[in-house]
């Protein structure tokens, strides 16, 4: 049996860029917990501050996160997100406007439950039909792999985060 971290590391190996990238991320949340610092010989240049890659990682993962939800959501949420794609007028249920989802939580991004909302696996079937796809079965398709799977959907996540108006 592997560990999680051997388990992570192996299924970044096979989910490329973006394994890579969740990877990053694993290994600077280790090391933020474990306190550990590198420090950097005299007249050497010192490694980047932790909080500086971390922003790095977070900048890239909301773009990337972008680039996906230009390519799966703004067709009925809108390229601005909120609720007003070209699809939207022909939906049953108008989509909602995305940039509020934290202002409808008195401040607090929703993370859990829009993350079901856009995997879409977990939803209860008694819950009637969805309105919305479910994407993570279309990216477990597309990439054959649960952490290329997260990976993508924390992506739009971190930009969905990015675009709330509080």
């Amino acid at each position: 049996m592997q560990s999680g971290i051997t388990e992570v590391v192996v299924c970044s190996r096979r989910a490329g860029k973006y394994g890579r990238l969740i990877l990053g991320r694993v290994l600077i949340v280790i090391s933020i917990l474990c306190g550990s610092t590198v420090g950097a010989a005299p007249g050497e240049k010192s490694a980047p501050d932790s909080r500086e890659t971390a922003s790095q990682d977070r900048n890239a993962g909301v773009e990337a996160g972008g680039q996906q939800f230009e390519h799966s959501c703004a067709i009925c949420h809108g390229l601005d997100a909120r609720g007003n794609g070209p699809f939207a007028e022909l939906l049953n249920v108008k989509p909602p406007d995305l940039t509020l989802l934290s202002r409808a939580e008195g401040g607090d991004f929703p993370f859990g439950r829009i993350y079901q909302r856009i995997d879409g696996r977990a939803l209860p079937l008694a819950h009637g039909t969805r309105t919305m796809p479910i994407w993570g079965q279309r990216l477990k398709r597309e990439g054959g792999d649960e952490t290329y799977v997260r990976g993508r959907i924390l992506e739009i996540m971190l930009y969905l985060e990015s675009l709330q108006l509080n």
